[in-house]
């Protein structure tokens, strides 16, 4: 289903017309659709949870963000001279014990070292007077500018040439957010996903019954579901009669 499909089928099997309009359109629906989105994607990882991202970096550049992330796992590096290789990871102290000058006068090279990126200054970045502390986050820059729907990671050294990034991990499920969307939930298991929605809004409705009966429907299908993924990461295995 697409989303004005999930909005239809909602209204119809929950009675809830007050959160989606008799054209399909939303009226207060897709905030709990979200949520119950996130939530589904959180109690369990399925066989499109992992994901990779895909980056150029160009000569220098030291730094990659992106949204939805959940977990990184690998990151690699790509170049037409090089070949592949995979990066090795550091915490952030063993990262700026490494890279201890200022990152961007670090020798350039092919890249060899990525940690996660701290993506936060306190106070918030937009709010720091002129002058007052920025020279000392902008020469360091291991903390990256504000922004709370993405992660990111940083690496060292920066490229000396353009080099093709991948960074593989668990990423949330993408947002419905047009009509005709449509995402691993909403096309494999629609009515799980409108169960997901069902909970959320019994959730702002402080039935704590209602929750708890949502709840075990959902852990109900995502076992069977979660039976199909196992299944299908065995191995395959021969047996020989006599």
């Amino acid at each position: 289903m697409n989303l004005l499909e999930i909005r239809q089928a909602f209204r119809t099997l929950s009675g809830r017309y007050d959160l989606v309009s008799a054209a399909g359109a939303d009226t207060g629906f897709d905030t709990h659709l979200h949520a119950g989105q996130k939530y589904l994607d959180r109690l369990m990882s399925h066989e499109k949870s992992v994901g990779t991202v895909f980056r150029k970096l160009v000569v220098g550049q030291y730094s990659v963000t992106f949204e939805y992330s959940r977990a990184l796992k690998e990151i690699w590096c790509a170049t037409g001279s090089d070949g592949r290789w995979q990066l090795t990871k550091l915490t952030m102290q063993d990262f700026r014990t490494a890279y201890a000058d200022r990152i961007g006068s670090v020798d350039q090279g092919a890249p060899l070292h990525w940690t996660p990126a701290a993506l936060r200054t306190v106070p918030d970045l937009d709010r720091i007077a002129p002058g007052d502390s920025f020279d000392a986050i902008g020469g360091f820059a291991d903390v990256l500018p504000n922004n709370y729907e993405y992660n990111g990671v940083l690496i060292a050294p920066g490229p000396s040439e353009i080099t093709q990034i991948e960074v593989i991990g668990y990423f949330y499920t993408m947002r419905l957010l047009e009509d005709e969307h449509v995402n691993y939930w909403s096309a494999n298991h629609d009515t799980t996903l409108i169960m997901a929605a069902m909970r959320n809004i019994e959730i702002f409705n402080r039935n704590t019954q209602g929750v708890a009966d949502w709840t075990a429907a959902i852990r109900s299908e995502l076992i069977t579901i979660d039976a199909d993924v196992v299944e299908e990461e065995l191995p395959n295995v021969m047996q020989f009669e006599g």
